[in-house]
């Protein structure tokens, strides 16, 4: 079983544990809160994570102004976090665009999302990931499966199975499988 312990943290404790996240891994950090303030309210992988846990705080208030904040989030960052996902603090969002994580899904401490990831219901459930987790460019977690801490699943790959601590997941290598040369009236097909 994973642990999720971590992915427990109130709205504003896991906010300041994503603005750590964010500073800690800085290329670079900003000189002052005030700063650091500015980059929240101007750069989208931020607002992005702000907004969520915006979210997170509101939706057993008031579901609707919940629902507003994710389509504001939505409209600003380009990424669709419900807020009844249960995501740890130090969250990053390098690119949140195309970045969809359904509301059953538990994200433990300091996970890592890349542009186009999707983390959804399908068979058995919603996916579970332990703390450490780094999701590539359109990574795809997809059902009731389990990823334990310290997995890091590349560009592409499509994970519907349980992934083992420290494992490391890729998509399918790259093939050629048509050849449409412009000199040949026909087109070859590859095995």
């Amino acid at each position: 079983m994973v642990e999720t312990h971590e992915a427990t943290s109130s709205g504003w404790k896991a906010f300041c544990e994503d603005l750590a996240a964010y500073e800690r891994d800085a290329t670079d950090p900003p000189a002052s809160r005030l700063a650091l303030m500015l980059r929240v309210l101007l750069l989208p992988r931020l607002q992005a994570v702000g907004l969520f846990r915006l979210s997170q705080v509101v939706v057993q208030r008031s579901p609707g102004l919940a629902a507003v904040v994710r389509m504001v989030s939505s409209a600003l960052t380009g990424s669709d976090l419900s807020p009844r996902a249960v995501v740890g603090g130090g969250l990053r969002l390098n690119h949140p665009v195309g970045v969809v994580v359904g509301p059953n899904c538990v994200v433990g401490a300091r996970c890592s999302m890349m542009q186009g990831v999707t983390l959804g219901h399908g068979r058995g459930g919603s996916p579970v990931l332990g703390d450490d987790v780094f999701l590539g460019p359109h990574a795809v977690v997809i059902g009731g499966v389990q990823v334990a801490s310290r997995v890091n699943v590349g560009a592409n790959a499509v994970v519907s199975f349980p992934v083992p601590d420290g494992a490391l997941v890729r998509a399918q290598k790259s093939s050629v499988v048509l050849i449409n040369a412009p000199e040949a009236s026909s087109t070859k097909q590859l095995s």
